[in-house]
């Protein structure tokens, strides 16, 4: 059900990027098919994957950037709901892709 909600929501756009930032099975296969996340981080990422919406929304300033491999990737960070949310966004030329979400504790 999460899946197919997450799949639905296509592009959201950034302000810190000013651009628009793409779902794609990309950000969902690397939530749910990594071997090395336990069950209960694994969870936990879930409940928090409708706050990955929000962060980029509301994000006007980008938290870090690296470059790995030919890929960037860029964080950004949101305090929402008494909880701090990074989330992970790739960039391959010019699209933005979300990658990843998380609870900074």
């Amino acid at each position: 059900k999460l899946k197919s909600h997450y799949l639905k929501w296509k592009k959201i756009y950034c302000p810190a990027l000013k651009n628009y930032v793409y779902f794609t099975r990309l950000g969902w296969n690397h939530l749910v098919e990594r071997k090395k996340r336990s069950k209960v981080e694994y969870l936990k990422r879930l409940e928090i994957l409708p706050y990955a919406k929000k962060v980029i929304n509301v994000s006007t300033t980008i938290q870090s950037r690296d470059t790995q491999g030919g890929i960037e990737y860029t964080n950004l960070v949101a305090l929402i709901g008494g909880m701090t949310i990074k989330v992970t966004i790739t960039r391959r030329g010019r699209k933005f892709t979300f990658f990843s979400v998380r609870r900074v504790v």
